[in-house]
Formats: structure tokens, sequence, C-alpha cells
């Protein structure tokens, strides 16, 4: 774009004027195209009511570069003022609730995870597609790490117990750990002696 002027005749809330802008095909444009010029000759209307403003305008293209238009016809309709404002805050809000929405829920399963309450998750099933839901996935996998090893740790201390009683430490701790095999049958001979008076 090369540029473009406009001036406007304002009359209450009415604003009229005519509006010219030019562009032109720089030397990273198509051979075909360079040095052409394009534009357009608008004129149009604005009007301004409370924080609304309605407009609306045409005119011919000017030039031979493509994408310029033989004649164009516009309508529009804009926040002013207090309303653009209000409109930006009202967007900022609905945009942080869906940003930090996800975030709190997944803040109070980690907490949830923190107290080791495992039945009591409820991670999101619907899979997103962006980090919310690569967190998600990050989140439910280490739950069930953490659950399955806790349980592992359950099971171990239950067999130190159980066989601790009746067994070498060494040797239960080999079978605890996976590192004696209990399901082969050994021979064992006991050999008694006893002692008369």
């Amino acid at each position: 774009m090369l540029g473009g002027a406009g001036a406007a005749l304002r009359l209450g809330a009415l604003q009229i004027g005519p509006e010219l802008s030019l562009t032109a095909a720089t030397d990273e444009a198509p051979a075909i195209v360079q040095g052409r010029l394009g534009g357009e000759a608008l004129v149009g209307a604005r009007y301004a009511l409370g924080p609304l403003t309605f407009g609306a305008g045409g005119g011919p293209g000017i030039g031979r570069l493509p994408g310029t238009p033989a004649f164009r016809l516009f309508a529009s309709v804009g926040f002013a003022r207090a309303g653009a404002a209000l409109l930006a805050l009202a967007v900022g809000f609905l945009a942080a609730g869906r940003v930090t929405r996800p975030i709190l829920e997944l803040v109070a399963q980690a907490r949830l995870i923190g107290q080791r309450r495992w039945r009591d998750l409820s991670l999101p099933t619907t899979p997103r597609r962006d980090e919310i839901g690569e967190l998600t996935g990050s989140l439910g996998r280490m739950a069930g790490a953490l659950e399955q090893g806790e349980a592992e740790i359950a099971r171990q201390a239950k067999l130190h117990g159980d066989l601790g009683r009746f067994m070498d430490r060494s040797l239960v701790e080999a079978i605890v750990l996976g590192e004696q095999n209990l399901t082969g049958r050994k021979a064992v001979t006991q050999v008694y002696a006893l002692e008369q008076d």
C-alpha cells in the first residue's frame, strides 16, 4: 500500500466524506504486475448512535492491479469509545475464564493426588489438543504410576510382615524383590537327633 487520504464533514452525529487509497505492486510481486497501481476512491458516511457507529459507502476501483475491485460497496457497525472498552473487557473476561477454568480444575486434581485420594480423581476425558490437554494427560499418567507404586509398596510390606515371622530376613528380601523363585519344588531332608538320659 502506498497510502491513503480522507476528509470528513461532521454534522452532529453524522460524518460524510471521501477517501482515496493507492496500492502499488513491489519488486517482490510477479513480473506481470510490477509497476502497476491500484486503489479505490470511496465516499462514505458514518452515524454515531450512543456507543454504536453505523457506516456505509461505496466507490470505484482505480487502476489495473489484480485484486482492485471494479466497484465496492460496504457497510459497518462498530462500537465507539466506552462501548469498545466494554466489549474489550467482556471479551477479556470470557477468554480468561476459558483459559483459567481448566487450569483451576487441574489444580484441584493435583491436590487430590497429593492427598493420595485416587478414587476421587476425575480428570477430563475429552481430549484437548493444546497445552492444557497435554498437561491433563501427563497428570493422569503420573497419578496412575503413583497409585501403582503405592500398591506395590503395600504388597511388599505385607509380604515382609507375613514371611518375616517364619523366614530369614535375607530370604524374605529376595522373595519380595522377586529374586527368589517360590514356584519350584525342592526335596528337603530333615534329620532329627534325640538324646536320651
